[in-house]
């Protein structure tokens, strides 16, 4: 197996290139690099979803980050119960459940791509953070003021019009060591009910709908980055 890793447009990109004669299985070379640190795990999972004709990549966030003060600020038009993450039909699991949304958290436009965008709020995260928690006392010392907060931080799709459509986790990099812990599987979570859009309004800086509403025609391929092999992080 030749591992060839180049850089391009400012990204990292991961390629792997299969030796045909080579004769150690791919899923144990994969696992061989995992545990080493070798290759990102987001990155693996990417490859999976793609196998599977699910839309996904790999990237560290930080090249999709934007200027939250460029865009709008949202918020939900009501309290709402949000939908759950992860549901699967098949086996029967209902998913996870995620904290309520109140109308008192404000919501930034962190990262966008391809047409996409994303929010997150600092207060939703906190309550997020409290409720994976449960009852572990280490678990909470990190949802505190000045603790790191969870795992991962959670954000939600959304479009210019308030429209939701989705959950993306990220590796949360203030408790990640490794760069390959780093990089974060992009796939959007639509598996629970998302149903009676749009629940987001605009709260602040509304002049900025325009540009986004802009940003968004333009936007190209929803999933682009990772297709080439100019930018995304990913296994092919």
């Amino acid at each position: 197996m030749l591992w060839n890793i180049t850089r391009g447009l400012g990204q990292d990109i991961v390629k792997i290139d299969m030796n045909i004669t080579f004769r150690i299985p791919f899923a144990f070379m994969a696992i061989a690099c995992l545990i080493a640190g070798c290759m990102p795990h987001a990155a693996y999972r990417a490859y999976q979803e793609r196998k599977e004709g699910n839309e996904a990549f790999a990237i560290n966030d930080n090249y999709l980050r934007v200027d939250p003060e460029r865009y709008p600020v949202f918020s939900v038009a009501e309290n709402r119960e949000a939908p759950r993450s992860s549901v699967n039909p098949d086996t029967g699991y209902e998913g996870s459940r995620n904290p309520d949304f109140s109308v008192e958290h404000n919501w930034e436009v962190t990262h966008a791509f391809s047409g996409r965008f994303l929010i997150h709020s600092e207060g939703y995260e906190s309550d997020s953070c409290w409720l994976r928690s449960g009852d572990d006392r280490r678990r909470q010392e990190n949802c505190r003021e000045e603790g790191k907060g969870h795992s991962f931080n959670i954000y939600v799709y959304v479009r210019p019009t308030g429209e939701a459509y989705g959950w993306q986790y990220m590796a949360n990099q203030e408790r990640r060591f490794l760069d390959s812990d780093k990089v974060s599987l992009f796939r959007i979570d639509d598996s629970g009910d998302w149903s009676g859009q749009p629940w987001f309004e605009c709260v602040d800086r509304c002049d900025k709908l325009e540009r986004m509403k802009q940003e968004e025609i333009e936007g190209g391929d929803p999933f682009g980055v990772g297709d080439g092999e100019e930018q995304g992080s990913e296994i092919e």
